[in-house]
């Protein structure tokens, strides 16, 4: 289990809250939470972003190989999302469930995909790998 956690005392609140819109907050937080995680807990690192068309946010490289690379070979894919609030219309295994479709049009690589969904009222982090079989 992974703790984030900072002394309230030193957040310059207002400025928090001029920096970042309902929008997003949750994304880039949700964003630089999966990053770390991914590099965590696989054997994977975030190597670019993606284009929109391909369902997922950021192509996934060996973390080990790639750190000395200009252009790391691919070897997996990765779809983040971030909510700020649970409601019964919003829970993280619905937005997880939404992702692994979206995943869905990149699966012609044959990549694992990883989908990280970070809610941050409870906070908790859902993250789920994927196999495409062909």
């Amino acid at each position: 289990m992974y703790k984030v956690c900072w002394d309230e005392h030193e957040i310059d609140r207002a400025a928090l809250f001029r920096a970042y819109n309902a929008d997003d907050g949750p994304e880039h937080g949700a964003e630089a939470i999966a990053l770390l995680l991914i590099r965590e807990q696989t054997n994977y690192t975030a190597i670019r972003r993606s284009v929109t068309t391909t369902g997922i946010d950021y192509w996934l490289g060996d973390k080990e190989i790639t750190d000395n690379q200009i252009f790391p070979q691919t070897r997996g894919r990765l779809e983040i999302s971030g909510i700020l609030k649970r409601i019964p219309t919003n829970k993280p295994q619905y937005r997880v469930a939404k992702k692994i479709k979206q995943t869905r049009r990149s699966d012609d690589t044959s990549f694992p995909v990883y989908v990280i969904v970070v809610e941050f009222s409870t906070p908790v982090t859902t993250m789920l790998q994927r196999h495409v079989r062909n």
